[in-house]
């Protein structure tokens, strides 16, 4: 074998370098010709700018899934619009107030329904151990059986949370004085409405509606044992206001009627039940102030069945044509009175 020889030997270590030169050359070639110099990364800072087309591509709109970008639902914040009787604080807490409300949405639902539960649970902070309650039906709600019920219902619950309701001193209620034709007939209010048990305990009543819906709220009631002040705003029979009188004679110390009125065509001549027959004498005994609006004779009212032996102060105002104050004044002082009473008159007098 021939030995390797010094020329050789420095050939073979001459071509590394001139090889390893070339590879270099060729991947700065490659390099150059694959990434332009314009695009080369620095160390500067690079600003990126999305076009329009890449924009509507990652953009998530609210009916988009926020990690698919998967088209969505829209997000329902109506709901079937409903009413609901919602409960309030009057004016330096003094008192309640309850009302009829439309909600268009579900949140406006669920916030009325968590705003009576949080007054319920907090009766004790603010209020006095009694207090008045007022109860009424916004012009721009629909006067309905449904939302009769509404307020029936809810005064039912609140009662519960009020120990029956003795807490509540005075009751306002004021609803619409036009008739629900279907809810009533020839026999008064039907089975579709709830009764309305009053609040125990309660001293003052103001009540203002149709005379179709007076045996809701009057007939039956427990809290006439207590009741010493009334005032009924509705178109009231004579045979009515006996009634009422009846219901609360003993305590009863003020009463006015506004007003007695011949009753329609169609209309039952006694929506509440009459006083029976067995009752010869209604003697008033804490009854000392009546009032008395009336379009029509309000003799029978003041028959010799009527005793009024506390009454000191008398208002009338009578439209009747036949109208007869000395038979009024025969009928309002007699029968052993405690104090000559103070009149109050406004009318057509009868001459006769």
């Amino acid at each position: 074998m021939r030995a390797a020889s010094p020329f050789d030997l420095d050939l073979s270590q001459a071509s590394v370098p001139v090889v390893s030169a070339a590879f270099v050359a060729a991947a700065v070639w490659f390099y150059r010709t694959r990434y332009p110099s314009s695009s080369v990364p620095t160390s500067q800072a690079i600003t990126v700018t999305i076009s329009p087309q890449d924009q509507e591509l990652t953009t998530r709109e609210p009916g988009y899934d926020r990690l698919s970008l998967r088209e969505t639902k829209q997000p329902n914040l109506r709901f079937n619009p409903t009413r609901i009787a919602r409960l309030t604080r009057k004016v330096n807490n003094s008192g309640l107030h309850l009302e009829v409300v439309h909600c268009e949405y579900k949140m406006t639902f669920d916030s009325v329904t968590e705003g009576n539960q949080a007054i319920v649970d907090n009766l004790e902070v603010g209020l006095p151990h009694r207090f008045p309650i007022d109860v009424s039906m916004p012009r721009n709600i629909e006067w309905s059986t449904q939302n009769l019920g509404l307020l029936t219902k809810q005064l039912h619950l609140f009662w519960e949370a009020l120990g029956d309701g003795q807490r509540c001193s005075n009751l306002t209620i004021q609803l619409p004085p036009v008739r629900l034709a279907e809810v009533t007939s020839g026999s008064g209010i039907l089975a579709v409405t709830t009764d309305v048990l009053l609040p125990l305990n309660l001293r003052t009543l103001e009540w203002r509606g149709s005379r179709e819906q007076l045996p809701m709220f009057f007939q039956d009631q427990p809290a006439f044992s207590t009741l010493t002040n009334l005032t009924i705003q509705s178109g009231l029979s004579t045979d009515d206001c006996k009634t009422l009188l009846y219901w609360g004679r003993g305590r009863l110390q003020s009463a006015a009627f506004q007003t007695i009125r011949d009753v329609d065509p169609g209309e039952v001549r006694v929506s509440l039940p009459p006083v029976p027959n067995r009752v010869q004498i209604i003697e008033m005994a804490a009854l000392m102030s009546l009032a008395i609006t009336s379009t029509v004779d309000i003799r029978p009212l003041l028959s010799t069945q009527m005793r009024f032996p506390a009454i000191n102060s008398v208002t009338l105002k009578i439209s009747d044509p036949g109208f007869d104050i000395w038979f009024c004044r025969q009928r309002l002082t007699t029968f052993g009175m405690r104090h000559v009473p103070s009149w109050n008159v406004h009318g057509r007098m009868s001459q006769d």
